[in-house]
């Protein structure tokens, strides 16, 4: 029999975490997919076996262990981005009852029930791991079929265990993290204040993001190892370098809105507050201009940061056009990722970085003063 806990924390958190993340759950499956197929269907597979190409990804999953390690390394964000969203949920004022309900229970209780929890927020991946164990197992392959249960189960408990120690844990709002200790003598420009968000504030959406980037680049020198890198394929991935960024862009944009409002009431004029966030911008993504700068030259390293910079913008500008709205948002992430790979296929980056400026411009012209309190 279900217990209360299990009952009411499956209500609040579950729920809130799929409407919160449909949007980036569809961008996560069809980027996979996509990308999946773009390998097996060019390299592998003929034109008239596409028709099986899923099979054979899923094949390839239960026998490769370079497709395994991804997978899995998926699954671990997954399951970082649910501690983040339930550590988020469980600082608000309207869940601070569940911190003397919750704990007043034994803490292999309060494990159980949040395992239960934690089981329906990963459906998601445990469906995929179940039709890959069904079809490793259906053509021989049981080494990964076995370690699939036991990794999930893994995450599972881990989370739960996660979870409980946050639910039991003393909240000392006087302490301050290593990053603050460390910057609090230097003189900080206002445009920094968005930064130290980002990075203190949103630790571990920053940690995974440079996770994914650095994902890209490695991928990028694996195929610099094996044929060279033609001018197309470093822009699709520098595309999806910049495209890594949107949750934290997203965040900085919130920031602003909720915490940074009254800017809007200083003599600033909208021209500098803009080229406020592009500083932002370049210094996040510093490590990877830097990679740039070292691996070609610096005309066409130059060519790529400005298009990067200028997709974070288009990025920044959406937002200011559609509102903090993260679903909304996902799906023109989405949207405009398909589009520019099309165009980056025709070569189009440099008119692309004059198009992202004039519309990131237009949009944060028209809509700066729009939410003004």
């Amino acid at each position: 029999m279900q217990s209360p806990i299990t009952t009411v924390l499956l209500k609040l958190f579950p729920r809130g975490f799929f409407r919160a993340h449909a949007g980036l759950l569809l961008f996560l499956f069809v980027s996979i997919l996509s990308y999946c197929f773009y390998i097996q269907v060019l390299n592998d597979i003929l034109p008239e076996w596409s028709t099986f190409f899923h099979l054979l990804v899923t094949l390839t999953f239960v026998s490769d262990p370079i497709m395994m390690a991804i997978v899995f390394f998926v699954w671990l964000l997954y399951a970082l981005k649910s501690w983040h969203f339930v550590a988020g949920q469980l600082q608000l004022p309207q869940h601070q009852f569940l911190r003397y309900s919750v704990t007043a229970s034994s803490p292999v209780t309060q494990f159980k029930s949040w395992f239960v929890v934690q089981l329906v927020i990963f459906i998601p991946a445990i469906a995929y791991g179940v039709v890959a164990m069904g079809i490793g197992l259906l053509f021989g392959h049981f080494v990964v079929p076995l370690i699939i249960p036991v990794y999930i189960t893994l995450l599972l408990a881990l989370s739960a265990w996660v979870y409980v120690r946050l639910m039991n844990r003393v909240v000392d709002g006087g302490q301050q993290t290593f990053l603050l200790k460390l910057t609090h003598q230097w003189r900080k420009p206002l445009f920094s204040f968005t930064l130290y968000h980002l990075l203190d504030g949103q630790r571990l959406t920053f940690v995974v993001t440079k996770i994914l980037s650095a994902l890209t680049l490695a991928a990028m020198l694996h195929l610099f190892a094996l044929e060279g890198l033609a001018f197309r394929t470093i822009a699709i991935g520098v595309l999806s370098i910049a495209t890594s960024h949107a949750v934290l862009i997203f965040q900085a944009r919130r920031f602003e809105e909720e915490r940074m409002s009254f800017v809007r009431n200083f003599p600033l004029s909208p021209r500098l507050r803009y080229a406020h966030f592009a500083a932002v911008a370049l210094i996040l993504l510093l490590p990877e201009c830097f990679w740039l700068f070292t691996m070609f030259p610096i005309a066409e390293a130059l060519l790529h940061m400005l298009f990067s910079i200028s997709m974070m913008m288009l990025f920044y500008g959406l937002l200011y056009g559609i509102g903090t709205n993260m679903k909304h948002y996902l799906w023109w992430v989405f949207g405009l990722f398909v589009l520019y790979f099309i165009f980056i296929l025709y070569s189009l980056v440099p008119a692309l970085i004059v198009l992202n400026v004039i519309i990131s411009l237009r949009l944060f012209y028209r809509n700066y003063f729009a939410h003004s309190a």
